[in-house]
């Protein structure tokens, strides 16, 4: 049995011809669908986040991530020193602390930009933005607010 590869199609398909025993040929279509399938960041890339690093426990600080592609040299890659990564890949968000919104966010110029809010319980929260296999994580310090006095 043989098979070939007759052509791609313009809308994401592929039209494949099996031969089997006695001359007997088999064609099928095959379909993948890009469209629903979310755009990631491609092995190498490198995420650096940028937030306030204090803010009160019932408060939000906005963390802006910036994404870019790896550097490639005659011996190695080097992570996040390339060009952006393409608009539209996405980036997923998890705090230990508080709650972000949005939790996914799609990058626009190699950035996105998503809010960190205190649930009102000091400590620290450790935010971490992925995407493929890249990953960063940062520290923001959550702060319990003194009561007023009367």
């Amino acid at each position: 049995m043989g098979l070939t590869i007759v052509r791609h199609t313009s809308f994401g398909g592929l039209i494949a011809r099996a031969t089997c025993g006695a001359g007997v040929v088999l064609s099928a279509m095959f379909f993948s669908s890009c469209e629903d399938s979310p755009f990631v960041a491609p092995t190498g890339t490198g995420i650096t986040l940028a937030a306030a690093g204090t803010i009160p426990a019932n408060g939000f600080t906005d963390i802006t991530a910036l994404l870019l592609r790896g550097g490639f040299t005659a011996d190695a890659v080097t992570k996040g020193v390339g060009p952006p990564v393409k608009d539209d890949t996405v980036v997923s968000f998890l705090t230990t602390l508080g709650h972000i919104e949005p939790s996914e966010a799609k990058t626009k110029d190699g950035q996105v930009t998503v809010t960190l809010f205190g649930d009102g319980v000091a400590g620290t929260a450790k935010v971490t933005a992925f995407s493929g296999s890249a990953s960063s994580t940062i520290d923001i310090t959550l702060t319990a607010t003194a009561p007023t006095s009367r």
